[in-house]
């Protein structure tokens, strides 16, 4: 009986430390998905999980094809990613805020009409201004960008298809107006993972697209896809098949 007080009574005295740091969370979380600071919330989060899938996609290749070799950080790469985010993030923010204003209401009309805008609209818009932005900040040719469109670009699109139709269903159907750029942000985390990898590591698209960059190969991570010798000069690109399909799930998986 008295290791059971005990035991109340310790619990009661944390329960009374921990309230009011839990009140100060609660509190702090519904001022910043308020409506005065919804925007800025919503666009540092989408700023904020640019940076970490890139990070996370920078780690994921060093261990998949250069264990141990020690290979820094490329945060030139990772700010290309955060300023993408910092673009999209309150095109996003005001995209939920006017569909619910457009298609009121959670019937099945409604939901097929945001979800197909989704796709249509914003997910060409989006993956538009993310090469886009990057490809300024490379310093890109406008013919560049173009080409890279065409092959990057389209295999963006055709990803956000793919996860994010059945995503969207679940986000305009059951997520509340003010967190769906939150519950956004959630899946982003590895769909921006996905990007960096097309956009920075996917060499074999690359190779078509991405030519005319003032900057050169340094800053669009194709000096990473080769095998230099002792006297800097190029040997053999390295064949990302192997890399790409051990990032896709497999059908056994799903």
């Amino acid at each position: 009986m008295h290791v059971l007080k005990r035991a109340a009574l310790a619990s009661q005295k944390l329960s009374i430390k921990v309230r009011p740091v839990v009140t100060s969370v609660r509190d702090g979380g519904k001022l910043l998905f308020s409506e005065k600071l919804l925007l800025y919330t919503n666009t540092g989060l989408s700023v904020a999980i640019s940076i970490a899938g890139d990070v996370m996609q920078q780690n994921l290749k060093s261990f998949r094809l250069r264990e141990g070799s020690g290979k820094k950080w490329d945060k030139t790469r990772t700010f290309h990613m955060a300023a993408s985010g910092l673009a999209v993030g309150p095109v996003a923010h005001y995209w939920y805020l006017y569909l619910d204003r457009w298609f009121p209401g959670r019937n099945v009309a409604s939901l097929f009409k945001k979800v197909a805008l989704d796709q249509l609209v914003l997910s060409p818009v989006y993956v538009t201004m993310f090469l886009v932005v990057i490809g300024l900040l490379e310093g890109q040719s406008r013919i560049s960008m173009k080409e890279e469109f065409k092959v990057t670009g389209v295999s963006m699109i055709v990803s956000d298809v793919v996860v994010w139709t059945p995503a969207q269903t679940f986000n305009f159907y059951f997520v509340p107006t003010r967190f769906r750029v939150l519950f956004d942000n959630c899946i982003s985390f590895a769909m921006d993972m996905w990007y960096s990898y097309l956009r920075f590591d996917c060499h074999h698209l690359h190779s078509s697209s991405i030519k005319g960059s003032k900057t050169g190969c340094n800053s669009t991570g194709l000096n990473d896809s080769l095998h230099l010798d002792t006297n800097h000069a190029a040997i053999e690109p390295i064949d990302c098949t192997e890399y790409c399909q051990a990032l896709l799930p497999t059908s056994s998986s799903q």
